[in-house]
């Protein structure tokens, strides 16, 4: 079993075949002059589904949303290679099949119970798929969903430990 601590936040317990630490592997991987490939914290398979997870202390501002946007797609641009073996990294076989057959969901747990950080996810929802939608037709081609979440949210979806 693990447990991956983010942003104040322990999500888990997964079993290890469940989760890939995609953050970790990406870290320094590709670099060129202009900028290095971001990535979201880590993916897990759960119910059928296969989800992408940043989490944030507090709600991003509206200038940093682009940068959520692109942590997505890196990510998933990334995932994809090595899938597609044209990266030499290893993921589990629960990861390969949930990225072939599951519902995708790009997923942000904010760290709050806030009403007025709460209140803001459905904006911050809204321009993140508008960011997605600029890299058409590419991540369009996928069934994905954006979900922006607060951590009880997250603990009634059992992706993190109550």
């Amino acid at each position: 079993m693990i447990s991956i601590s983010e942003s104040n936040i322990i999500f888990g317990d997964y079993s290890e075949e469940n989760v890939f630490l995609v953050e970790k592997a990406v870290q320094g991987y590709f670099c060129g002059r202009e900028s290095c490939m971001k990535s979201v914290e880590f993916l897990l398979t759960k119910d059928d589904s296969l989800f992408f997870v940043e989490a944030k202390t507090t709600p991003p501002p509206e200038e940093e949303l682009a940068k959520v946007a692109k942590k997505f797609l890196d990510t998933f641009y990334f995932t994809t290679a090595i899938i597609t073996k044209r990266q030499k990294l290893n993921v589990t076989s629960n990861i390969v099949e949930s990225f072939k057959k599951a519902k995708l969901y790009l997923l942000l747990v904010v760290n709050t119970n806030n009403p007025k950080y709460i209140k803001q996810f459905t904006n911050i929802r809204k321009a993140i798929v508008q960011e997605l939608n600029k890299s058409k037709p590419y991540i369009m081609l996928w069934d994905y969903s954006v979900l922006v979440i607060d951590k009880n949210k997250a603990q009634e979806l059992k992706i993190v430990k109550a």
